[in-house]
């Protein structure tokens, strides 16, 4: 990964709603929870659907194509600003290696 965070600004908090998403990011896998009641994709993963408030979900293998749909501007920021950014732009995944085992999912201008 280009760039790099001192491990202690990022710290993961696992719980069974989100333990599969931290177990196949560790492996470089982007998995995302969809309820088998609706069919909504639900990221961050949650213990229940906000669509349809079910539990039960398949966890999906994600192909890491997309696009920016948001982004915030932090002034004092802790790494290098980015130029030029704007909704609708293309993204690449990218893996931040925050210690053995633990991997978080960041995602790059193309």
């Amino acid at each position: 990964m280009r760039g790099v965070l001192p491990p202690d600004v990022i710290g993961l908090t696992i719980s069974p709603s989100t333990e599969p998403f931290w177990k196949a990011a560790a492996e470089h896998r982007l998995v995302i929870p969809q309820c088998t009641t609706c069919g909504t994709f639900r990221l961050p993963p949650s213990p229940f659907c906000h669509h349809c408030r079910a539990q039960e979900v398949d966890w999906v293998e994600h192909d890491s194509a997309g696009e920016l749909y948001s982004f915030t501007v932090i002034r004092h920021a802790v790494v290098p600003t980015v130029a030029d950014v704007r909704i609708g732009l293309p993204v690449t995944l990218d893996w931040y290696d925050v210690r053995p085992g633990e991997a978080v999912p960041v995602f790059r201008l193309d």
